[in-house]
Parts: C-alpha cells; structure tokens; sequence
C-alpha cells in the first residue's frame, strides 16, 4: 500500500522538524526532516531477493556478520618482542660452537699427545672464538657495548654469564694459538720478534690455557641454547632442555667436522668419533625435540625459511656421517690414503656446514613465530583446555560465582 505524501509533512509538523520551503535553515531547530520510504512493489520485489542471494532460499536467514576467528593482535603488532638478532648472530653460534668443541678437542689431544690434533684444534679454536666475537659485537651496532656486559656478574642471567664464558675462553685458547704460530714461524725461518723469555714465558701458558680452553669449551658450546630457551619466543621456550644438547651436540660434529679439514686422517681419529656422536646426537635430539613441541609450534621450525635451513643441515650432517665412517674404515684398513685424505675433507665440511644451517634455521624459527600470534595463542589455548580437562581451573581461567 502507497502512502499518501502528506502524511510525512503532518507529522513532521507536529514533531517540530518541518521548516517552509526556502526559510531559514535554523527554523528547523537542526531536526532532520522524516523520511518514510515510499516503497513500490518492485522495490520490495528487490529487496526480498536480495535477502534470498544472503540467506539461501529462506529469505528470513542471513549470512552470519562475524568473521571467522583468526590469531591476531592489537593493531597488527606482534604480541611477542622477538630480539634484534641478525645473521652476525647465527655466525657467532657457529662460530662459538666451533670453538667451543675445538677446545675440547684440544685438551683431549693434548692430554693423549696428538701433537698434530691438538696444534689445528687449538688453532681453530683461537681462530672461531676471534672471529665469532667479531661477529657479537659488530650486531651490536656499537663496539663500546660489549664492555657494558662486563660491568656486573648475575647468575641468573645467561647473557651475562655468556658474556665471561666467552672471554675466559677466547683469552685462554689465545695463548697455546699463539705458541704454535710461534712454532710455525719459526719453522718458516720467520720467528715472532720476541726476546727469549717471553718466548719461554708463552709456550709455558699455552701448555696451561690448553686446559682452561677445554673446561670453558663446554660452557662456550651451550649456553647460547640456555639463553634461547629462557626468552619468551615460543620456537625456543618450548624446546626444553633439548636445545642447550643440540647446539652442544651441533659444535661436537662442527669442531670434529673442522679437525678432519685440518688433520691428516692418520692424527684424526679422535676427532672422527666426537663428530659420528656428535652427528647421531643431533639428529635424535632435533627429531625428540620437535615431538615434544606444540604441534602449532613445530611448524615454526618445518616451514619457510627455517624448514630450508634445517632440511638441509639434515642432509648435509647424514653425508658427513657416511663420509666420516668410510674415512674411519679406510683408516682401520689403512687403505687408499688420499682417497681417505680426500673424503676427510669433503665429511668435514660437510659436518661444518650442516652444524651451520642449524644454528640459522633455529635462529630464524625464533624470529618467525615472535612475529607470528598464532604461535603464542595456540599453545595458551592448548594450555587452558588441558587445564580445564584436568580440572584445574584456578591460575588460567576465571570464573564467576
């Protein structure tokens, strides 16, 4: 039914919003005027289909307005801070693990006198922990703040205790480094400038850094994994434990890995076993580690970037392990020496470069899942439904009476 026009003009009459055609606008006291659809059948006719395109055939239900839930945050930002960490830093956790697993290297040569092992692990060792600090400071952005680090000691923060780790083993990897330059040199007819009682003096604290190298090795290899695993970003809190063993287990099969570079095969079979357990145990501990996690977070570590990296560490550790056995047989048997000099070498930087790929896909499994809320809500979510099942209902979730 058609409603007659003059109806609207009575009623916005009565209620005061009614002004003369082409009076003042303040007549109307700032009411707008009533507006009441003249609706035809036709329009009505397009209005019920187009309920019918929402709804389905029944024009009276319509499409639901909520979208469906995703895992977001205020604003688009991350709910986690992930930590200004770039790629200096998964070369100083190489690096530092080289160094870390050379220095023990070392001290075991040294104590089984491997003259010829322990003169390239230390050397290595000396070497990976200079250039790994290099790396720490230059992400710094300003060399002056490596020494903040060295104003207070806390036990409680890995940072800190990190920090004198890292200087009491490149100090003490430092001295037997340099008396064996020193030997070499000589050897070459181009001695160090020294007078003769430094030259004493050195090799003297390099037989006794040798030692403190392999006790701070240890430390140095591992607790980069205790840092990770203490932040909130959830690919590193919720591997455990088992991060702290992978990395110490990455650095055995990179140090071994690097030993077999430098060592004849004859001198190297000490550090051809350290790197076949290193190996085994890294694999085992990444596939443990990675059955552990929330099934959300594990795809922190399986996709894009991350899932690259490791994957190829993956295969790179699996044919440095075959190629370090065939070297280790072809040593027992005393077979085809430089063949087994070749596939030394070739197992060793393979062994290197997986423990590398790594040390980056962890690093960049962290940073993808701080930028990602769904790795910091799912997990919760979990948490809570668990609780809720056992009955615990007290920490996480309240409820009113």
């Amino acid at each position: 039914m058609r409603i007659p026009k003059v109806i609207p003009d009575i009623v916005n009459r009565v209620t005061g919003r009614w002004a003369p055609p082409g009076s003042d606008p303040e007549l109307s006291k700032g009411k707008p005027r009533l507006h009441l659809d003249y609706a035809d059948r036709d329009t009505r006719r397009e209005q019920a289909k187009s309920r019918r395109a929402r709804g389905g055939k029944h024009g009276g239900l319509e499409r639901p307005m909520v979208p469906k839930a995703v895992f977001s945050s205020y604003y688009g930002r991350p709910i986690v801070k992930a930590p200004p960490w770039g790629w200096p830093i998964g070369g100083y956790l190489w690096l530092g693990g080289i160094a870390g697993g050379s220095g023990m290297l070392a001290f075991g040569a040294q104590l089984m006198g491997n003259e010829r092992l322990r003169r390239s692990t230390s050397l290595a060792a000396f070497f990976a922990s200079g250039v790994g600090s290099l790396a720490l400071v230059g992400d710094l952005g300003r060399p002056e703040r490596m020494l903040n680090m060295f104003r207070v000691f806390k036990v409680t923060s890995p940072m800190s205790v990190g920090s004198y780790i890292l200087a009491s083993f490149a100090t003490s990897a430092s001295f037997p480094a340099l008396a064996e330059m020193d030997k070499i040199l000589t050897g070459w007819g181009v001695p160090l400038p020294l007078p003769d009682w430094v030259r004493r003096l050195l090799h003297q604290a390099g037989v006794a850094g040798t030692p403190l190298a392999g006790t701070f090795g240890p430390l140095l290899a591992t607790y980069t994994g205790v840092l990770f695993a203490d932040t909130s970003v959830p690919a590193w809190k919720h591997t455990g434990t088992r991060l702290p063993m992978l990395f110490g287990s990455s650095a055995a099969l990179a140090s071994g890995g690097v030993a077999m570079v430098g060592t004849h095969p004859e001198d190297a079979q000490p550090a051809r076993i350290v790197a076949l357990v290193g190996a085994g145990t890294e694999l085992v501990t990444m596939h443990r580690m990675k059955e552990e996690m929330d099934p959300t977070v594990r795809q922190a570590y399986e996709l894009d970037e991350p899932g690259i990296l490791l994957g190829i560490a993956e295969a790179a550790v699996i044919v440095g392990s075959v190629g370090t056995f065939t070297a280790q047989v072809l040593s027992a048997l005393d077979r085809a020496p430089k063949v087994n000099r070749v596939v030394s070498i070739a197992s060793g930087l393979a062994l290197a470069l997986g423990s590398g790929f790594t040390r980056f896909g962890v690093l960049h499994a962290g940073h993808n899942s701080a930028h990602d809320p769904r790795y910091v809500i799912a997990p919760q979510r979990a948490a809570m439904d668990s609780d809720r099942a056992a009955g615990r209902v007290d920490e996480n979730i309240t409820t009113l009476a």
